[in-house]
């Protein structure tokens, strides 16, 4: 049950050691121990094009975050995902697409709904039609979740350079379900 709570954009360089906080404590696939929970990285990829941060605050503490960029040809994430997807229209998915970079929330706040609105508020800010993520193939709860906004598979499992777990990929046209009129 979603309870009341207010999700709002954050700068993702002035709130980057509070957002790599949450991803270490929230972080169940193991990569939050990896580069990708560096502020560094954190600060480079909040000056990719279309970079957006949500965020929910609860007493003043940040609780759970979603970011994400615009779907770049000369990423390495986008070269590698490319390699894939089983989807057709592979360069539908990976053109003009927002990548939804990460989406944490601390454990105890899980299940209140905060993930499905941080998702859905930056899915809707986006400039662009689609939403493309990657999620830990045994993170069913997150799939879940993402099933339920209507991302739907755009790859069976693979190992993603770097990272610990097998991953797949998801996709969803905008605007998410539960946000179309």
């Amino acid at each position: 049950m979603a309870e009341n709570f207010h999700v709002s954009m954050i700068d993702i360089a002035q709130h980057a050691d509070e957002i790599a906080e949450v991803q270490r404590k929230a972080d169940t696939d193991g990569f939050a121990t990896s580069s990708a929970a560096s502020v560094p990285v954190l600060l480079e990829r909040s000056r990719r094009i279309n970079a957006r941060c949500f965020g929910v605050s609860i007493s003043g503490k940040l609780v759970g975050f979603c970011y994400g960029m615009k779907c770049e040809e000369r990423d390495f994430w986008t070269q590698c995902l490319h390699r894939h997807l089983t989807c057709q229209r592979k360069d539908k998915w990976l053109s003009e697409s927002l990548i939804v970079a990460e989406v944490h929330v601390l454990p105890p706040y899980q299940g209140r709904g905060i993930g499905g609105k941080l998702l859905s508020a930056l899915c809707r800010e986006s400039p662009y039609p689609r939403s493309v993520l990657t999620v830990a193939e045994g993170n069913v709860k997150a799939q879940r979740l993402y099933t339920s906004l209507g991302f739907v598979n755009l790859s069976d499992s693979f190992d993603f350079p770097g990272h610990p777990v097998r991953l797949l990929a998801m996709g969803a046209e905008h605007p998410l379900l539960g946000l179309r009129s």
